[in-house]
């Protein structure tokens, strides 16, 4: 058997470091990796609803709440005729920056 740092409360079993759970139970490393792995993708599926709920507010909640009777459309062409045009594709790209980012990178974590 290996020998553990001191003062260490993980054994080493066969050469590989293992860790207890809350219940003394000894749990491998993969365990552990898959907790944070579906810690990540849990958040990245929250973040992500996050952005669709403010795409939401900015390209339909909003216009609706600003001229009630109107449809979300009925504002963005009204706005649209007045030469000030709809939010482009910029709206967007700056809300899907941040899950996309955030999706791209929780592979990378350790």
């Amino acid at each position: 058997m290996e020998s553990v740092p001191v003062g260490s409360d993980v054994p080493a079993i066969r050469g590989r470091r293992r860790s207890v759970d809350d219940h003394g139970e000894v749990k491998p490393r993969s365990a552990h990796r898959r907790t944070r792995v579906l810690a990540a993708l849990v958040g990245v599926v929250v973040v992500t609803l996050y952005a669709v709920v403010a795409l939401l507010q900015i390209l339909v909640w909003n216009p609706e709440a600003a001229v009630p009777g109107l449809t979300a459309a009925e504002v963005w062409r009204e706005v649209g005729t007045a030469s000030q045009g709809p939010p482009n594709v910029s709206v967007v790209a700056v809300i899907a920056a941040v899950p996309c980012s955030r999706s791209f990178s929780a592979g990378s974590w350790r």
